[in-house]
């Protein structure tokens, strides 16, 4: 009875460390949102100092509402080809510049066709993520301005895609899962576990539970809502149960 008594509090202690890994990974993550949050709006705020793009933006302020149809695509063509020279040395996902009303004029970028198909985009309370069909955006803006008077807005906005999982993977040693309200986005979840994941597991979900996922159960921690998705934390208790356990079980039948 005492080692069976031994075996269950030994479990027990597992699933605690656990939940509380994940939690000490949550603060220490959202730590590192805030800092990235902070460099995406530092240089948006750079980048929408650009002179030759500010010009070009002037110049179709200026001369849009009496060009033609001719001149004012070769007005917009300027803003995109300016736009396109900044998007190549900084390589961003998307880099859009919009009118002062809110119209696109311009995008580039790597995943600039997702950003253009989409017409609605849906903001958090927050105004840091948009949800894109093509998925969840973080995003900074800062105002283009001449002589203090407002062009338009540059947007500067990357994807919480397989990359962006895996990098918070790394920083906080567990699988990271980004869930939408319908699909899983990006995941480090082995693959019988990934499978078995649906997002419906996941929606409405903000205090830590553990989960049955294949052979294996997962504490699993929210780490932040991005829009209408949300970036999850996941530890197998099994997998780190194990080698305590065993090694107990050794001892046990030392006892015995």
């Amino acid at each position: 009875s005492v080692l069976v008594a031994l075996g269950v509090n030994l479990r027990d202690h597992v699933r605690a460390n656990v939940v509380e890994k994940l939690a000490a990974g949550q603060r220490m993550l959202s730590a590192l949102k805030q800092r990235r949050a902070r460099e995406l709006d530092g240089l948006v705020s750079t980048l929408a100092e650009n002179p030759t793009l500010k010009a070009a933006i002037d110049t179709y302020r200026a001369e849009q509402a009496t060009a033609d149809k001719e001149s004012s695509r070769e007005l917009l063509a300027t803003v995109e080809g300016e736009l396109k020279k900044i998007a190549e040395r900084t390589r961003p996902d998307v880099l859009a510049v919009t009118s002062a009303s809110g119209k696109i004029l311009a995008i580039s970028g790597r995943r600039k066709a997702e950003w253009t198909s989409n017409a609605a985009v849906r903001t958090d309370s927050s105004g840091e993520f948009v949800t894109m069909a093509g998925g969840v955006y973080r995003i900074a803006s800062a105002p283009i301005a001449l002589r203090e008077v407002q062009l338009g807005r540059l947007q500067l906005a990357t994807v919480l895609d397989e990359e962006y999982a895996r990098e918070l993977s790394e920083l906080s040693g567990a699988s990271v899962v980004v869930a939408s309200n319908k699909s899983i986005v990006a995941s480090t979840l082995k693959p019988e576990a990934r499978q078995a994941l649906k997002a419906e597991f996941l929606e409405h979900r903000t205090e830590p539970f553990t989960l049955r996922l294949g052979r294996e159960t997962y504490a699993i921690q929210l780490l932040f809502r991005a829009g209408d998705a949300g970036v999850f934390s996941l530890d197998s208790i099994d997998a780190t149960a194990g080698p305590a356990l065993a090694a107990v079980g050794q001892s046990a039948l030392m006892i015995a």
